[in-house]
């Protein structure tokens, strides 16, 4: 698995290959969790 700051991707998960690159179905790292006691 690969990742950066804010995606993730598998290089198993690949979609397509052009002439100079691969495209991979990535996916959004959560950034932060809610918890329901901050809304009660």
């Amino acid at each position: 698995m690969q990742s950066t700051s804010n995606h993730l991707w598998l290089l198993s998960d690949i979609l397509g290959q052009g002439a100079t690159a691969n495209v991979f179905r990535g996916r959004h790292k959560i950034l932060s969790v809610l918890h329901v006691s901050d809304y009660t």
